[in-house]
Formats: C-alpha cells, sequence, structure tokens
C-alpha cells in the first residue's frame, strides 16, 4: 500500500447468528467492487456458537485482505463488540489517519 492511500478495514458485530454471519454480512463484503484490506469479525455470540462462527470466519477468501476472528473482550453487544473491533484496526494500522473503518452487523 502507498503511504498516501487510504486502507480499508471492515469490523463485523455478530451474535449468535452464524447463518446471517456467513450469507449477509461476509457474501457482501466479499462481493464488493473495491475490496477491503482487513475484516475482523468480533464475536459475541453464546460460547455454543464461537466454534461455528470461527469456523465460517476462518473460511472467508478475498486477495489481499487480512481475516481475523475475536472474542468479544468489552461489554457485551455490539458497541463492546465495535471497540474491539476497532481497537485491533489500531493495533494493525501503520497510519491510523489512513484508515477507513466500515462498521457492520452480522445481518447487514
Amino acid at each position: 500500500m502507498l503511504q498516501s492511500e487510504l486502507s480499508i478495514a471492515v469490523v463485523i458485530a455478530t451474535k449468535d447468528r452464524p447463518h446471517l454471519l456467513r450469507e449477509r454480512a461476509l457474501a457482501s463484503v466479499a462481493e464488493q467492487t473495491r475490496s477491503p484490506d482487513s475484516v475482523i469479525v468480533v464475536d459475541d455470540s453464546r460460547r455454543v456458537l464461537r466454534a461455528t462462527n470461527r469456523e465460517i470466519v476462518g473460511g472467508l477468501r478475498i486477495p489481499g485482505c487480512r481475516v481475523a476472528y475475536l472474542e468479544n473482550a468489552r461489554t457485551e453487544g455490539a458497541s463492546g463488540s465495535w471497540n474491539t473491533g476497532i481497537a485491533q484496526v489500531l493495533a494493525e494500522a501503520a497510519a491510523a489517519d489512513r484508515v477507513f473503518v466500515a462498521i457492520l452487523d452480522d445481518d447487514d
């Protein structure tokens, strides 16, 4: 990536809806004209669904895109999940002011 180029990171919050994560959110991201540079899925699901979600995320293949699965480490709910994901984006970013973060729910 050129220093002046904008990086695109997608942060997806998911909770107890693996079918929507796969069929809506991840499918939509994969079909974009401009692929993101990273996709971070933050799981706030019940423990019994986390392995399924991790497997779904692990199967996502977008050329040139880093894909990560995280469990929510903050307040339960979408806001905590988004904050967990954004913290990861900032930790990975070479220049935080050159990153555009797109935030999605699993049903977007």
